[in-house]
């Protein structure tokens, strides 16, 4: 069958094109598959596409959840991070400005107090760093049950028309 093809093709290109096309079309045989197999390859095709172009924007969706999170995370550490550069620039510029002892002493204290509400601020930002890490997880989570809801509701669709043709052909 497929040279008996291949023969109706090179008869068909010899009538029809001139020899620049003749040479170029000849390898080119007819089909041998029948209609039925290639109807059958583009419905998967389109499937693999359908479910490749869903992957990709839930994947595009989850990205920006994740660059969000981060975001904020990098907002709120810069903010900590420059709130407690600037309080060591004027514990060091007052510490510059020491001259006796009474001055040293009370230099101390601030300092141990300063250490202290450091350390409060650094726990502070990390709760909060916490607990936007946790809404993104959540995000994130809430997007994969709502591919996992996707997905199962168009595995779920062919499925009752399959149920529903075969009850209206047996009866």
């Amino acid at each position: 069958m497929f040279v008996e093809d291949f023969v109706k093709c090179r008869i068909f290109f010899k009538k029809r094109y001139c020899a620049a096309q003749k040479a170029l079309l000849v390898f080119i045989p007819l089909s041998h598959f029948p209609l039925r197999d290639k109807v059958m390859t583009q419905q998967l095709n389109s499937q693999i596409f359908a479910y490749a172009k869903q992957l990709s924007d839930n994947a595009f969706k989850a990205h920006a959840l994740t660059i969000r999170g981060l975001e904020q995370v990098a907002e709120l550490q810069l903010a900590a991070l420059e709130k407690q550069a600037q309080v060591t620039a004027d514990f060091i510029a007052q510490a510059a400005e020491v001259r006796d002892i009474e001055a040293l002493r009370g230099l101390w204290e601030k300092g141990t107090s300063l250490g202290r509400e450091q350390a409060e601020s650094a726990v502070a930002v990390t709760k909060e760093v916490v607990a936007v890490a946790q809404k993104t997880a959540e995000s994130l989570n809430a997007l994969l049950q709502e591919q996992q809801k996707a997905a199962n509701e168009a595995v779920a669709a062919p499925v009752a028309a399959i149920k529903k043709a075969a009850a209206a052909a047996a009866k």
